[in-house]
This record gives structure tokens, sequence and C-alpha cells, in this order.
């Protein structure tokens, strides 16, 4: 091999490790990419699951035995939360009404490296202002579910649904 072939087998391999440096350097970002939109993905599975768990539970802990007819019989927004027998499990699986999700918080694992952070909070709204908050008892529930995880970085998977009591004569 002359001098002339050996710069120029020199100089192709210097421009393919430039070219795999460059690919691995995409992949890693992409990989970065699918990682997050992966956490993305299982919080709002994640959320989801709570909230049809919570929609599955009686809309308030008086209306268990018997229909509530006015929206004094409803529990105080300050008495929500479990009672003292649901809340003893620390699962929500002995939850009987939609909000002993008052202040629920749970770590769930998954595929992912770490686990999921989930919390809720339960409010009264009005039914015209379904945002915000009522200050008393109506026939209608606002369960807001936020879930975090390292992975989705400073990203936060907030989700609302709002639960409604009917009561026919």
């Amino acid at each position: 091999m002359n001098t002339g072939q050996m710069m120029l087998t020199l100089a192709a391999m210097a421009l393919l490790s430039s070219l795999l440096l460059t690919i691995q350097r995409g992949f890693s970002a992409s990989g970065a990419v699918l990682l997050k939109s992966k956490a993305g993905i299982e919080a709002v599975s994640i959320a989801n699951s709570i909230i049809q768990e919570a929609s599955g539970k009686h809309f308030d802990a008086n209306s268990v035995a018997a229909a509530d007819t006015v929206v004094s019989q409803l529990t105080a927004a300050a008495s929500f939360g479990p009672n003292s027998g649901e809340a003893a499990s620390g699962n929500s699986e002995n939850f009987n009404d939609f909000d002993d999700f008052q202040n629920f918080t749970e770590k769930v694992g998954t595929a992912l490296p770490d686990s999921f952070t989930v919390s809720c909070k339960v409010t009264y709204v009005d039914a015209g202002t379904p945002s915000g908050t009522s200050a008393g008892n109506t026939w209608h529930k606002k369960l807001t579910v936020t879930v975090t995880n390292p992975s989705l970085g400073t990203d936060t998977i907030r989700t609302s649904y709002i639960f409604s009591y009917w009561y026919f004569r």
C-alpha cells in the first residue's frame, strides 16, 4: 500500500467514525424521548385507573344505605376522606364512596426504573363552574388525580373527573 492509499484509508476511517458518533447521539436522544413518552402513557393509564375505580364507588357515604334527597344529607367537604376502617388498610380497595379518595396517595411500580407517585383531591363543584370549587355541598364532586415520575422530567400528569349524583322521585 502506498502513502496515498494509506491517507485515503485514514480519511475514510475518520469519516466513518464521525458518522457513527452522530448516529449514536441520535439514538441516545431518541431513547430519552421514548422513555419520557412511555412514562407519560403509563402515567395517564394509572390516572385513568384511579378514576375508573373511584367512579365505581357510591357517590357519598350517606348514600350507601339509602338515597339522598337533599344536599344537606351529603358529607361535608371538610369530612372527605376514608372512614377509620377504610383508612387502616392503606389501599383504595376498601373505600366505599367517591370522596374516600380525598388525600389518597400511592406509589405505583411499573417496568420503568422509578415508581409513579399518585395523589388525589376531591372537592364539591357547581354545575355552572366545574373548574372551580363550591363552598357548600352540591350534587357534583370532582376528583383530581396527579401522577408524577422522574422519567417525566418536569412534566406532571393531572386529570380530573366530575361525578354527579342523580335522584329521581
